[in-house]
């Protein structure tokens, strides 16, 4: 599934001003797919959670954000240097990073792949490592990686396009009282940096 602005569904939830207001919603494939795209640490508790309500969820889903790209340039660079294929599901790796690292990758059951480096040793943790050994297991997964998240930057920096000129449009629309009072609402419920900002700019 891949995540498109017609995958978003608007759903009314009441705000905080007690008014109902259209809000982006997704279903859980399309959870994933957005967290998949967060190249933050930020989305770690997420995906925890998401762990903890038994939500399958694939290697690159489990994965950080950091963790995705450094292994896509371990993998371009040819870090991994020596693969054992055990089964259809199960691989034996050894990828060059500060010193050679012994991966375990489980494709069926990514929570039980393992690397020895200091960040997933003994721990429940899919690193660099683990990644970079997906990607040359499969590589199309790696070109997959990759050009979906150069779509969903292009798809997201041009719905913000639309989304800004959109606004232009309305608040040309709008009369001087109207202005006023959207103002002050931003002012009541908006973050207060907009109007110690707004102070220190105008009064």
């Amino acid at each position: 599934m891949e995540l498109k602005y017609e995958n978003i569904v608007h759903l009314k939830i009441k705000v905080q001003n007690e008014k109902m207001r259209e809000t982006d919603t997704l279903d859980t494939k399309g959870i994933l797919r957005l967290i998949e795209s967060v190249p933050s640490s930020k989305a770690e508790p997420f995906k925890l959670w998401l762990a903890k309500l038994g939500v399958s969820m694939g290697i690159i889903s489990l994965a950080s954000g950091s963790s995705c790209w450094r292994g896509l340039d371990y993998y371009k660079n040819k870090n991994v240097t020596e693969i054992k294929k055990i089964n259809e599901n199960e691989y034996l790796s050894v990828v060059k990073g500060t010193k050679n690292y012994n991966v375990y990758l489980n494709i069926k059951h990514p929570k039980k792949s393992t690397c020895d480096c200091p960040l997933a040793n003994g721990k429940n943790i899919i690193c660099k490592h683990i990644i970079a050994t997906y990607f040359c297991v499969m590589p199309k997964e790696a070109i997959n990686f990759e050009e979906e998240q150069i779509r969903l930057q292009e798809e997201y920096e041009k719905e913000l396009e639309n989304e800004y000129n959109k606004v232009i449009e309305c608040l040309n629309k709008m009369s001087k009282q109207e202005l006023i009072e959207e103002l002050i609402q931003i002012f009541d419920y908006g973050p207060e940096w907009i109007y110690d900002d707004f102070v220190k700019r105008n009064v």
